[in-house]
């Protein structure tokens, strides 16, 4: 039989089954693939500026972070590009591993500042004493933040005799004046362990004064004005003193515990009388107009208490809602479980 008969014809006579053919080696397949993943690779490189960012931003959804830090991965000149979008927006709970792994390796000021120029939101939750300097850190090397959320946990402390790993305030305000040009949103918040403390969760207080942007503030009412109603060093200031001038929403937020807690420790804390006498202070007559002239709302949360505390509904939170409405104010008051 002709040898021809045992192949088939392809153009120019030569058979598109060649059985002698050997196949290919692995390293000829890895050398073959390699190549193909750098003209992909080159394609992309080569492809101008503005398409190369849409591609990127389009990974900027917190669903594909891993896709966005892939591609900061892949060479110096993506990475430049992905960087802005992977640090736009952080959000990180420092309770876990996770996220105590993503913040270790930025203490470096090199690093520090090369990472935080591009946040425009930052979210840490679960602040511990541990943390506490690098989220102020974090804060005063973003000069484009526009949007700040901490939520702090305070631990009592039985080793040291009760005592807890306090917020600075003095300290907070100081690393907020950073970004007083920039700063719109803030948010402050704190959760204790255990839940009945004996001792001050706060030392100092944190002033808003300075940040001049600043449009919706919801912050705990023994931060913004100190932990004691006497203050550590005399009288705590005035709301008038603490509040910045284009403040658009001013929400005091729950400081996590009933007032029969409080009321056991050895120095008089704050009260619905003695709280109501700084709102009166502020609101009342309009007060508020002088300093804050740009106010809508004001909220209060409280915790869902029963009867025997303050703040009833029939009493301080009516009370407290009069006093708003009636100096020309949006007020809402809401209770929640702690």
């Amino acid at each position: 039989m002709d040898a021809r008969q045992n192949r088939m014809d392809s153009p120019g006579g030569k058979s598109s089954l060649d059985i002698s053919s050997k196949e290919p080696s692995l390293s000829e397949m890895t050398i073959v693939q390699s190549d193909v993943e750098r003209r992909q690779h080159s394609r992309l490189l080569s492809l101008p500026r503005e398409l190369k960012d849409l591609i990127i931003a389009s990974l900027g959804h917190p669903r594909r972070q891993d896709d966005l830090n892939n591609v900061s991965r892949a060479c110096r000149q993506l990475r430049e590009g992905a960087l802005p979008e992977l640090y736009k927006h952080i959000d990180i709970d420092l309770c876990g591993e996770r996220g105590a792994h993503l913040l270790r390796p930025i203490p470096s000021p090199a690093t520090l500042s090369s990472v935080a120029q591009y946040i425009r939101t930052l979210r840490l939750r679960a602040i511990t004493d541990g943390w506490g300097r690098l989220t102020l850190d974090l804060i005063q090397a973003a000069p484009q933040v526009t949007t700040i959320d901490l939520d702090y946990t305070i631990d009592q402390r039985p080793e040291a005799g009760g005592a807890s790993n306090a917020i600075d305030g003095n300290a907070l305000s100081s690393g907020l004046a950073a970004v007083k040009d920039t700063l719109e949103h803030l948010k402050i918040s704190y959760t204790l362990r255990p839940d009945v403390f004996s001792h001050a969760a706060i030392s100092g207080y944190c002033s808003l004064k300075q940040l001049e942007t600043l449009r919706t503030a919801e912050i705990p009412f023994f931060l913004l004005l100190s932990f004691y109603p006497r203050g550590e060093e005399g009288a705590p200031p005035s709301i008038a003193d603490v509040l910045p001038a284009g403040l658009d929403v001013l929400k005091f937020s729950d400081d996590e515990w009933g007032i029969d807690q409080i009321d056991w420790m050895e120095e008089a804390a704050w009260n619905e009388d003695l709280m109501m006498e700084k709102f009166i202070e502020y609101f009342g007559e309009e007060r508020w107009r002088q300093t804050t002239p740009k106010l809508t709302k004001v909220v209060l949360s409280l915790c869902k208490f029963e009867d025997k505390f303050d703040w009833k509904p029939s009493g301080g939170v009516a009370d407290f809602e009069e006093l708003c409405t009636s100096n020309g104010l949006e007020c809402e008051v809401y209770r929640h479980r702690t």
